[in-house]
Parts: C-alpha cells; sequence; structure tokens
C-alpha cells in the first residue's frame, strides 16, 4: 500500500510548495511555514522559522522565500507554489505595485528564486492549512536566534 499525501497527485509530477507567515499584534512576534510535496514516494518537507519581531507581511514573504530556496536544494524542475497570501502573490506577479518600500527587498528576492517555468498562486486560507501550522508552530514553540528579524533572515538567504 502507498502512503498518499495531500495536495498531490500521480496524474502531475509536478512538486507542490505552500508557504505562510504569521504574526501576533502585527507588527510582533512572527515566524514563517512552509511545506513542499516533492512526489508521492517521499513524505513532505515541512520548513518553520521563528523571525523574532516584524510584520506579517513580511513573515508571508520569508515563508515564501524559505520554501523557495528548500526548492532550489532539492533541484526540483516544475513547481507550483501556493499562498493564502493575495498581496505577496499580486506583488510578486507585477500585478501590485510594491508601495512599502522595506518589503521591495522581499519581493525582489522572491522573484530572484523563482525559476521560469514556475508557478505562484493565491489559494483561500483553508487550503494551506498546514503552512500555516508550520507557521505557527515556530511562532509559540521556537526562540529566534538572538538579533533575528524578518529582514536579517533575508539578509542570510542572499548567501545563497
Amino acid at each position: 500500500m502507498t502512503a498518499s499525501f495531500p495536495f498531490f497527485s500521480l496524474a502531475s509530477a509536478m512538486a507542490k510548495l505552500y508557504c505562510d507567515g504569521a504574526a501576533r499584534n502585527n507588527p510582533g512576534p512572527c515566524a514563517c511555514g512552509a511545506v513542499l510535496y516533492m512526489d508521492q514516494k517521499s513524505p513532505p518537507l515541512a520548513l518553520h522559522q521563528a523571525l523574532g519581531h516584524g510584520t506579517n507581511n513580511e513573515a508571508e514573504y520569508c515563508g515564501l522565500i524559505m520554501g523557495l530556496l528548500a526548492a532550489h536544494e532539492h533541484k526540483i524542475e516544475s513547481l507550483s507554489v501556493f499562498m493564502d497570501s493575495l498581496l505577496v502573490v499580486k506583488q510578486v506577479s507585477g500585478d501590485y505595485r510594491c508601495k512599502a518600500k522595506h518589503l521591495k527587498a522581499f519581493r525582489d528576492r522572491a522573484r530572484q528564486l523563482l525559476k521560469p517555468g514556475w508557478t505562484l498562486q493565491w489559494v483561500p486560507r483553508e487550503d494551506n492549512a498546514e503552512a500555516d501550522r508550520q507557521a505557527n508552530l515556530a511562532l509559540r514553540r521556537d526562540y529566534p536566534s538572538p538579533g533575528m528579524t524578518p529582514k536579517s533572515f533575508l539578509d542570510q538567504t542572499k548567501d545563497d
């Protein structure tokens, strides 16, 4: 008997990535989560990171960046990315301008990591439950590294 994983079907050889961010008292303590479904044979890769003090939008971007970095590390060729943050999806795709200057570096890094042919789509919150669970797990359980902020997380990803 083969195990089946949510959101993945044999009809599609495309990997799927779900990303989310969370903040308490926006701005406040924040964290991000991502879940990468690579294939039906492998368990999903669940990621989460406490980010220190920041906004929900910064945390959403960090979740996307963290997930995209994991897809690069696993040499994923074909990827569909799903998020419940319409703002992030629309800013990355260019449908919305990025008015908040501090978010432009996050948007630019996400665009840099999206390979040609990879897709980014908005999904309702209920379809992003596992990534949301990962972000909230980090928010409740993990302690950010000293000095960690969403901006320092972003800066660390530029070394990759």
